[in-house]
């Protein structure tokens, strides 16, 4: 880790124990975006900071992320504790990361998650970037099985007011366009168009909007019977 000038250290305290400790980090000015898929899947030209979104505190190997509250009920930390109290071979997480050691630290981030009962727009956002980590790995089955959840956990935060209450930063006619595209990408023909449509009903000036109205026509070319 020390050789690559992108990386650093950052401080951080764990959810779970309290103890603080530094986790790598990719530079901002080290972040160079080569292109992105049409579900906004970023492909980068050095390090890919997607991976450093997990973190893993070396004292109880809780791994969380950002968007995880501080735990403070004993019997959710006695579980987590018999989830990941005996994790083997983490010091590599705790350095420069590959795709493999994302996706390992991104699934144990899902099983966490989904322990806590975090809202469903962070366990969606979880299983979309454990869907990128398999499409770099060329895994289409998995990559399509996250995509699969990644929608379902989309249009349960859409349809349970996720939007609204518990995630208010997370703007609408991005999670529209998100279940657009996912719909499409995972064969749900028919939710295409009418999520589409959803988020047609947006200012046209919406930066979604315009991206849809392109994705839309390319869409219908490709696949004339949904249009």
């Amino acid at each position: 880790m020390e050789n690559n000038p992108n990386i650093f250290y950052r401080d951080k305290k764990c959810i779970k124990c309290h103890m603080k400790f530094k986790t790598p980090q990719v530079k901002s000015n080290a972040v160079r975006i080569k292109n992105r898929d049409t579900d906004n899947c970023p492909h980068y030209k050095l390090d890919n900071p997607l991976f450093y979104e997990f973190y893993i505190c070396p004292h109880c190997h809780t791994v969380f992320t950002e968007h995880f509250e501080e735990i403070t009920k004993q019997k959710d930390k006695e579980v987590l504790d018999k989830i990941f109290s005996n994790m083997k071979n983490i010091e590599s997480l705790l350095k420069e990361r590959n795709v493999d050691d994302a996706l390992r630290l991104a699934k144990l981030a899902l099983f966490g998650g989904e322990f806590l009962r975090v809202s469903s727009i962070k366990l969606a956002s979880i299983c979309l970037k454990i869907a990128w980590f398999n499409r770099y790995k060329e895994d289409v089955a998995e990559e399509n099985r996250f995509l699969c959840n990644a929608y379902t956990h989309f249009e349960k935060a859409y349809n349970n007011s996720d939007l609204k209450i518990k995630d208010k930063s997370v703007p609408e006619d991005f999670v529209i366009y998100t279940l657009a595209e996912l719909s499409y990408r995972i064969g749900v023909y028919i939710d295409t168009k009418s999520w589409f449509n959803q988020l047609f009903k947006f200012p046209s000036r919406s930066n979604y909007v315009m991206k849809g109205r392109d994705r839309w026509t390319d869409i219908r070319q490709e696949m004339p019977k949904i249009g």
